[in-house]
Order: C-alpha cells, then structure tokens, then sequence
C-alpha cells in the first residue's frame, strides 16, 4: 500500500521534471527506460534536454548500422 502512495506521489513529479522537447519525442519510453536501467538522473533541464539529443542520435546511429 505504501508502495502504491509513493507511485502515485513520484509519478506526476517526474512527468514534469521531463524537459516538454522529451515528453514531445515518440521515443521517450525508450529514454525513460534508459535512464532508469542505468540510474541516470541530469540535474538541469538543459543537461537533460542536452543528454537525450546525444542518446537520440546514438540510437540512430545503431539502428543504421544494424
């Protein structure tokens, strides 16, 4: 039950915490559980914004070489 407290408090915070540039982007489940798998957290709106576009383009880069 407090786990489901917790879920329901963090969730709407974290939605908003996303940069709108992320939240726009089709591929942002994927980021989401990116960042998640290997813990990342950005401190500024910028460095997020700035750290997905890198992740982005990698994602690119991957899939035109596979």
């Amino acid at each position: 039950m407090k786990l489901l407290v917790v879920l329901a408090v963090a969730f709407p915070l974290v939605l908003t915490a996303l940069p709108r540039k992320v939240l726009d982007d089709p591929e942002v489940d994927m980021w989401k559980a990116w960042k998640a798998k290997y813990e990342k957290r950005y401190e500024t709106l910028s460095e997020e914004n700035s750290r997905f576009k890198i992740w982005k383009d990698n994602v690119e880069k991957v899939m035109q070489r596979n």
